[in-house]
């Protein structure tokens, strides 16, 4: 029985090990060196204790230390190897996003008769021509009906057709309307949605390596996403930061470009608009827009959103902050002092703190 009971233990120290050593490699953040040192270091540490706890005789009281010792180890393997599941789980969110998903909104105005997509059969329907994925929303509207599309340079444009009545309805996606509520125009008060829709698109491909990330430098876009949904929605970019990583110098450069610059929106033409609303049409327009701007080739890109920033508080646990008051909000409290927060209400009193301080 205490043989079994020995090699019971001996194998979930084997186990937890292997788990923990194959965590490592896929979290693959460490360098090869290190990565190879712990790696031969966990090995030694196993058969270490293969060998005491079944092979060499010792007297009982060595052996009972070296069985709990044992029994520490894999534990602490397990915890490890717990959190850096959650790591490579939090980092696979960010890092593997190779789709946006993009909603479209069809409005009329408040005073039309129109009041349901099946209204607009062989009417006319104005749509935005600069935007990227036209061609999809236009297809996955024609599967409810059919219509006479209509295409304008502008937002104000396709607007005042609506209101001159060229056009029976609008179609905007989600990112395009969060914009004119921000512009505070009397449009806003004027229309009623009566459908929606969305489309799933396939975004900026990383490009093709000539050589290992190890070897030669590469540029990263970092885009801080404004969506309170999820971090596939289209939205404005908030913040722009292009990292500048030179393995062989083991340099990193950040360039942190403002949300209101004002730039030159690729392939578009006239006026310039603010960079953060080269977002609104995707990330590869960011993404084009700011390798037009910089001269550069952008090899890689990680976007975030809020919806990133509660799932990073949430996989490590919490964080402590400092408040300076007490009070609550939306059912978020927080004491004057120190305060260990979940992700939802680290990010509220992130953006509760620029009102109260």
């Amino acid at each position: 029985m205490k043989k079994i009971l020995n090699i019971v233990i001996c194998l979930l120290l084997i186990i937890s090990s292997i788990v923990l050593m194959y965590l490592l490699n896929t979290l693959n953040v460490l360098p090869s060196k290190k990565l190879l040192i712990i790696n031969l270091g966990l090995i030694f540490i196993c058969l270490l204790f293969l060998f005491i706890i079944l092979f060499k005789k010792i007297n009982k009281i060595i052996r009972i230390i070296f069985i709990l010792l044992l029994i520490i180890f894999s534990t602490g393997y397990i915890f490890l190897s717990f959190y850096i599941y959650k790591t490579i789980d939090f980092a696979k969110d960010i890092t593997d996003i190779n789709f946006e998903t993009i909603e479209y909104n069809v409005l009329v105005l408040n005073t039309s008769n129109l009041s349901n997509i099946e209204d607009l059969k062989n009417k006319n329907i104005g749509f935005l021509s600069k935007d990227n994925n036209l061609d999809k929303a236009l297809d996955e509207l024609k599967k409810n009906i059919k219509f006479k599309n209509k295409k304008y340079d502008e937002i104000g444009t396709l607007i005042g057709n609506l209101y001159e009545e060229n056009v029976d309805a609008i179609v905007l996606n989600k990112a395009e309307m969060s914009f004119l509520k921000e512009s505070n125009i009397e449009f806003i008060n004027e229309y009623k949605e009566i459908y929606s829709y969305s489309i799933r698109v396939i975004t900026f491909e990383k490009k093709e390596e000539k050589e290992k990330l190890t070897d030669s430098p590469f540029i990263v876009y970092i885009s801080g996403s404004d969506s309170r949904g999820s971090v596939y929605d289209v939205a404005r970019s908030d913040v722009n930061i292009v990292a500048v990583v030179n393995p062989n110098t083991k340099k990193l450069l950040l360039i942190s470009i403002p949300r209101d610059y004002y730039v030159q929106l690729h392939d578009t033409y006239g006026y310039k608009d603010k960079l953060t609303h080269a977002g609104i049409y995707g990330i590869d327009m960011s993404i084009t827009t700011i390798e037009d701007l910089l001269g550069i080739d952008i090899n890689y890109y990680m976007k975030t959103s809020f919806e990133t920033v509660v799932k990073a508080v949430d996989t490590i646990d919490g964080v402590d902050v400092n408040s300076d008051k007490t009070f609550t909000v939306d059912g978020c409290t927080y004491n004057e002092g120190v305060n260990h927060l979940d992700g939802k209400c680290a990010l509220r009193f992130k953006e509760t703190d620029i009102l109260l301080f």
